[in-house]
């Protein structure tokens, strides 16, 4: 009876103590972030933006009460980090949680803001079902909104979130940092062209424009409109053009150079490669950077895969001229670059640092090419080999690592010093067009310190090469790098990292693979044995000491009688 009511007690305050420890965590959230970049917990950044609100900010979250099973984890991460943006708030924070299902006045507020509900499939007894659920969120302040349609997974949502949450605090609708694309010379367009999906994403953290200084009436390209100006792929740049852009940086603006000195043209069928010049070349170099014409191949291993159809079948082969650096050919000293997994640079163009001209600045390769690469030089020939056994080798004597990507920061001198001012020309007549409205402003020969970043590739920011996240967060980091907040660009890349084997250790690489297939194959089975033989071991061990303990507690036989019996007295029993 007493044990009973012992085991009542016990349970009672075991139940009490849980229930203690429930109500503390539901109102303190705490969690231990064992990941080594702390891929759950909020960044430094985030909590001191999110500590200089002024006023309160509203998240509606857009979330199914039940979803399926399957993307019921993706529920639970996105409260989790929702929980911590209220914690790191400090009662700056309202969240609000809805079911669109539940209440069809939210649900039409969701698809007014552009929220609409993922399809998941689903099986249900013999048959698979199309099910609908919202996962998005829309951010309020004051009179503006900022909206995340959907959350497909929460590897970015810290940085969608404290983004938008910075965008509606801290800046004006109308004081959002502006970036320029320069157009007019054959450049990718932003709005319709090639670069609409990288104009539709940038516009989420920066005003987006386009600038054209070849106009007549043009002044230039203003560093205190535009923080940042991308010229990419453009096509035999005038005087005037590279007068402007020079200017710009000398100004104190920042430039991001995306080239293609070998232009493939893919519009006839085939796909070719011709040479091209955009004038850029001569101006570059005296800032440090070579521009080589030519194409890099690399290794199998390092290259990204096209799809190749095999009669019936259709597989994805390696591709030698799509470049595919992982996290070991990218830097991890710079911000751009540190936290990507990977990028595909399709038919990338090789950069060489100019060591003569880089006095007073510093030279941080971006991005390169495994040490078995290789460049086409001339008579350029894209066709994919016709099988993996006719994969390209390079030639002896010229493989070798290859940057495609680098940066360069320092103090900067203006190609134009001790250069005429250059005039517009009139393309038709070749005469001198008069500057309309004034003279150009006064040239600045010198700036102390500014950034330019230098890409041997232009393609890798096309809307179809933005499938590969590594693409458009290498650019989103620069801006971020070059215009806006640094500290923000670690966020944006938090989540799983790429942790390839080296493929320079040669025949150690294939000695380690054999042995983690040895050790799956054989050792787990052999581990497995092993514990239970020890569990077999223990458990005859204990058994061999519980029969000699009982052994030794037996009574020993008295002298003259017979030896007592378990639960016995020690009388002899006579039988009739």
């Amino acid at each position: 009876m007493k044990s009973g009511v012992n085991l009542i007690i016990t349970a009672v305050l075991t139940l009490g103590i849980l229930g203690v420890l429930n109500f503390f965590a539901s109102r303190h959230f705490v969690r231990y972030d064992m990941t080594e970049n702390q891929d759950y917990t909020l960044s430094e950044a985030t909590k001191r933006i999110l500590r200089n609100i002024e006023d309160e900010v509203t998240i509606k979250i857009y979330l199914t009460v039940d979803p399926p099973t399957r993307i019921l984890d993706l529920k639970r991460r996105i409260e989790d980090t929702v929980s911590e943006f209220r914690a790191a708030g400090r009662g700056k924070l309202r969240i609000d949680y809805i079911d669109p299902k539940a209440d069809d006045a939210e649900m039409e507020k969701a698809r007014k803001w552009g929220i609409r509900p993922l399809t998941v499939q689903v099986r249900k007894q013999d048959s698979f079902e199309q099910v609908q659920a919202y996962f998005g969120m829309a951010i309020l302040y004051e009179d503006k909104r900022e909206v995340i349609p959907i959350i497909a997974n929460t590897q970015s949502l810290e940085y969608d979130m404290i983004s938008s949450i910075k965008k509606l605090t801290l800046y004006a609708t109308d004081d959002l940092p502006q970036i320029a694309f320069l157009g007019g010379h054959g450049e990718p367009g932003v709005q319709y062209g090639e670069y609409r999906g990288l104009g539709q994403i940038t516009k989420k953290i920066v005003h987006v424009t386009t600038v054209n200084p070849s106009l007549p009436n043009s002044k230039g390209i203003s560093n205190e409109e535009n923080a940042v100006l991308v010229v990419a792929r453009p096509v035999e740049l005038a005087e005037t053009d590279l007068y402007a852009i020079d200017q710009f940086l000398m100004k104190g603006g920042k430039i991001i150079f995306l080239l293609d000195p070998i232009q493939i043209d893919n519009s006839r069928g085939g796909t070719t490669a011709k040479d091209t010049n955009s004038n850029l070349d001569e101006m570059l170099a005296h800032y440090g950077v070579g521009v080589n014409h030519d194409l890099v191949m690399d290794d199998p291993r390092y290259v990204g895969k096209i799809p190749r159809q095999r009669g019936p079948f259709q597989f994805r082969e390696p591709y030698p001229f799509f470049i595919a650096p992982t996290a070991n050919n990218l830097s991890q000293e710079s911000p751009v670059t540190a936290s990507l997994d990977q990028m595909i640079l399709p038919w990338a163009s090789s950069l060489v640092p100019i060591e003569d001209n880089l006095k007073d600045r510093e030279v941080i390769e971006l991005a390169w090419t495994s040490d078995n690469a290789w460049t086409m030089d001339e008579e350029f020939d894209v066709t994919p080999p016709a099988s993996p056994r006719d994969y390209p080798r390079g030639p002896d004597g010229r493989i070798g690592k290859r940057i495609v990507a680098l940066a360069v920061t320092g103090k900067f001198t203006s190609f134009f010093k001790d250069k005429e001012i250059p005039v517009f020309i009139d393309r038709a007549t070749g005469e001198p067009v008069p500057v309309q409205d004034g003279p150009l402003p006064d040239r600045v020969d010198q700036v102390e310190s500014s950034q330019i970043i230098v890409v041997g590739d232009s393609g890798f920011l096309e809307s179809q090469a933005l499938r590969v996240p590594g693409n458009a967060n290498f650019f989103l980091n620069a801006i971020e790098w070059l215009a806006l907040n640094p500290e923000l660009v670690t966020i944006r890349g938090k989540g799983e990292i790429s942790r390839p084997l080296d493929p320079k250790l040669g025949k150690e690489l294939k000695a380690r693979k054999n042995r983690f297939k040895i050790f799956n194959l054989i050792g787990i089975p052999l581990v497995v044995a092993g514990l239970g033989l020890l569990r077999f071991l223990f458990r005859r061990l204990s058994r061999r000491r519980y029969m000699r303990a009982w052994a030794s507690a037996r009574p020993t036989k008295s002298p003259g009688g017979p030896s007592p019996t378990p639960g016995g007295t020690g009388k002899e029993v006579k039988k009739e």
